[in-house]
């Protein structure tokens, strides 16, 4: 098993569902939460918010291989779970897709935001990251205009040109902290 390999004692961690009211007041977007099980709601914890929201793709609770120098040193990883994806069924991607695309961005404010009112983590140790449509899911979080300003947003984008050696651009942005 890769855990083992890595040093990963599974028995210190733990993995758990909350759902969080959506701004429309239409759905409770399920969140997975993956964290230490001696983790203090003190608000300091820092956290990785990921998601993709798009396409009807969910976003698949798994074990990347990223997570665990987080996991060892206090992180939380933060799955949301938005509209958009398939998580909830077909109509949970419809409410997500077209006219209805704003439901993605402000699910995943709002988990944002629960996850600070909580007490899981601050705006200060609260980052994101999300790839191709999530990328896209990314720059909404960083430019709308929520109140929090939060610490980080990673952003994985696939650049289209032959002019560049990697395949992926990735940005880090800070804003207002």
């Amino acid at each position: 098993m890769l855990y083992r390999s890595l040093g990963l004692d599974r028995s210190k961690y733990t993995c758990t569902r909350i759902t969080v009211d959506a701004e429309d007041g239409k759905a409770k977007i399920p969140v997975t939460l993956l964290h230490r099980k001696t983790m203090q709601l003190n608000g300091r914890n820092p956290t990785l918010m990921r998601s993709y929201g798009a396409y009807g793709v969910p976003t698949d609770i798994d074990f990347r291989v990223e997570h665990f120098p987080l996991l060892e040193r206090g992180w939380i990883i933060a799955l949301a779970h938005v509209r958009g994806g398939s998580e909830l069924g077909t109509l949970w991607y419809h409410q997500g897709k077209l006219m209805q695309k704003r439901n993605t961005f402000t699910d995943f404010i709002n988990v944002a935001e629960h996850l600070v009112e909580a007490g899981y983590t601050n705006p200060r140790r609260l980052t994101a990251t999300g790839v191709s449509a999530g990328g896209l899911l990314m720059g909404i979080f960083f430019f709308d205009e929520h109140e929090m300003p939060y610490g980080m947003d990673l952003v994985n984008v696939r650049c289209f040109t032959r002019k560049l050696t990697s395949p992926f651009l990735i940005c880090c942005l800070r804003r207002g902290v």
